[in-house]
């Protein structure tokens, strides 16, 4: 058998990826693929590109196009979904680290509902790695600024 034959699987196996990537994060980019994947599949089960570049150069094609349409004429419809959370109401949730929590330097970044916050530690001189989950505490709106246990 050539390669030609077990595109189709190919295609199908990026589809099914492309959903379960983004049930995984929710950012509305990962389902960009999907249409893309089933344009290839189409020309592959159809016979109407006969060659396998033909059928990555239409993929990659769409993909972008959808990609395209996403971050553009879509933005707005997308970040309308979002609701505003005031960050008093985050108080006692769980967060995640995505720049190193240090109060002796005064940096630290925490991701919570999708939005990034600055983050310090209750305790001085101590340091929360990138990846840990941490508990918010309290909110200095003054300085836009969570305080982690």
């Amino acid at each position: 058998m050539n390669m030609l034959s077990f595109m189709p699987y190919i295609w199908i196996t990026v589809a099914v990826l492309s959903l379960i990537i983004e049930a995984a994060s929710l950012h509305y980019t990962a389902i960009c693929f999907l249409p893309a994947a089933l344009t290839a599949l189409i020309l592959s089960l159809t016979g109407l590109a006969p060659y396998i570049h033909i059928q990555v150069i239409v993929f990659f094609i769409t993909a972008t196009a959808f990609i395209v349409i996403r971050f553009t004429i879509l933005r707005e419809w997308f970040n309308s979904n979002r609701k505003d959370i005031p960050p008093e109401s985050l108080i006692d949730m769980d967060a995640i680290v995505i720049e190193v929590i240090d109060s002796s330097k005064n940096t630290g970044k925490i991701k919570i509902k999708g939005r990034i916050y600055k983050a310090i530690s209750k305790e001085e001189n101590k340091v929360y790695n990138i990846g840990v989950m941490i508990k918010l505490l309290e909110y200095k709106p003054n300085e836009e600024t969570f305080v982690c246990e």
